[in-house]
């Protein structure tokens, strides 16, 4: 099977695991969608999309959120973001325009689940009894009304997006362009070779720093190539000859190449090419993340 179809299957697989991406929203998100994004997304046609995200070094934030356009809830959340534990999810919706992403100071659930805020008053008091059925509260306008009514009601107060699954308030509320950063070129190399694009977000104190490449699937491993944006993470070099032959000329060449490094293991078999990030004046640095 050719990697790319490989990566569509899995993405097909995915989709019946989306909680958030169900027949209904997709018809409402196609309905009211700009002309820009609906090129987008012609651009995008039958392209694979994976999104992973991660933290710099040393920071943790809590409660976070991915809300794609005019999307009012989130495609991604976690109620943590670090360096040390990546994120790595089929994205099973359009490619965005725009992600914001947020997160907060204390990772406090909302007041009212959503979905279920019909079983409450406007007072947050629930009112279901035994026997009793009550239809759930399922327009969205509607229920992020009942929220804010409840939390007006109660002095609750609920910060950030009124779509959200936290209320705390936000530490941290950035904004990244998306679709239109990446090029023809990757679109047309994947048409041609086959694999799938990986939206990469890397989450910092001050900020959010966005990338992407091309993954495909070879030798039972996967690949990437084609890294864009305003970050690569560090990985096994691949295409490196000799990356994991600590005798191989390939390897004590790379050592003597600033580019190249070897993790600080006892357990490290592989030669690693290092990271880079575009920092605000144009400047790249490598980095072993």
């Amino acid at each position: 099977m050719k990697p790319a179809n490989h990566l569509r299957r899995r993405l097909l697989q995915s989709l019946s695991a989306v909680p958030w991406l169900t027949a209904c929203q997709s018809n409402a998100i196609e309905r009211t969608a700009s002309p820009e994004s609906l090129a987008q997304r012609r651009r995008f046609k039958g392209i694979a999309l994976r999104l992973v995200v991660d933290a710099v070094p040393g920071a943790e934030m809590e409660g976070v959120e991915f809300f794609a356009d005019e999307r009012v809830r989130p495609v991604y959340h976690s109620s943590s973001v670090s360096q040390r534990v990546r994120s790595m999810y089929d994205f099973g919706g359009p490619i965005p325009l725009k992600v914001r992403v947020v997160w907060r100071k204390e990772r406090i659930g909302a007041q009212l689940s959503w979905g279920n805020m019909g079983s409450y008053d406007d007072f947050g008091r629930y009112l279901g009894r035994p026997g009793v059925y009550i239809e759930p509260l399922t327009d969205e306008a509607k229920q992020i009304a009942k929220r804010q009514i409840v939390s007006e009601n109660t002095g609750v107060p609920h910060y950030g997006p009124w779509g959200s699954d936290y209320r705390g308030e936000l530490a941290g509320d950035f904004t990244a362009e998306v679709a239109s950063r990446i090029s023809d070129e990757v679109l047309r190399d994947i048409r041609k070779y086959g694999g799938g694009i990986r939206l990469k977000f890397r989450l910092k104190p001050d900020g959010v720093l966005f990338g992407w490449d091309i993954e495909r699937g070879e030798d039972l491993a996967y690949r990437f190539s084609h890294a864009g944006g305003d970050f690569r993470e560090a990985g096994i070099a691949y295409e490196l000859p000799g990356y994991s032959d600590p005798n191989s000329a390939g390897w004590k060449k790379a050592l003597n190449d600033e580019g190249f490094f070897v993790p600080a293991s006892p357990r490290a078999k592989f030669i690693w090419r290092k990271g880079w990030e575009i920092k605000p004046d144009g400047s790249r640095v490598l980095s072993e993340y």
